[in-house]
């Protein structure tokens, strides 16, 4: 090989480095999103549910960050439950977290019903975990959007999930829990 061949080549590779970045074997572009068009639907009875953009910028060294929240609007206390995290368990687009789009937390790698590996959620455990809201509590929790997870794309997204909720009291009463199903909705745009 002559060294004008070793020159092209060299400053290929350095133009693919400045569009691209390494991820452990897979090369992939560098692309920019934003978060738009939030919104959550399905409260009822005592609770309220919230979705806040705190960051719609999705970037690869910045992720795009979501806070969602439950709220108890009543006088009365309430009891929520979903597992295996509280309040709106582990959180994705798609039929299985393998064919959508992953909504990280950190309360994914702090719960021992959850096994992940870097922002990734490999299983969990089918299990049901219940607590308290007192009147006007808010219970929330943050959800990202990485740049480089599987499933990123432009385009209209939906979370279709649900909790459970009724009178704080007895646990095992047959019956005292309801469902509350509802859809967090979001789009994402190249820029």
């Amino acid at each position: 090989m002559n060294r004008r061949s070793i020159l092209a080549g060299t400053g290929a590779a350095a133009g693919l480095a400045a569009t691209a970045y390494a991820v452990p074997g897979v090369l992939r572009r560098r692309r920019t999103y934003r978060i738009r068009d939030v919104a959550i639907t399905g409260s009822t009875g005592p609770l309220r549910l919230h979705a806040d953009l705190e960051s719609a910028t999705v970037e690869t060294d910045s992720p795009g960050r979501l806070e969602l929240a439950v709220e108890n609007a009543s006088e009365e206390p309430v009891a929520i439950a979903n597992g295996p995290v509280l309040p709106f368990g582990v959180l994705y687009t798609g039929e299985t977290v393998a064919d959508g789009l992953l909504l990280w937390s950190d309360s994914y790698a702090d719960s021992r019903n959850v096994q992940t590996a870097d922002t990734e959620v490999h299983s969990w455990h089918d299990l049901q975990i219940r607590r308290s809201l007192e009147p006007h509590e808010v219970v929330s929790d943050t959800y990202v959007i990485h740049a480089d997870a599987a499933g990123i794309r432009a385009g209209a997204f939906a979370v279709d999930g649900w909790l459970e909720y009724g009178p704080d009291g007895d646990p095992g009463a047959p019956g005292s829990l309801r469902p509350l199903e509802y859809r967090l909705e979001f789009a994402l745009e190249t820029r």
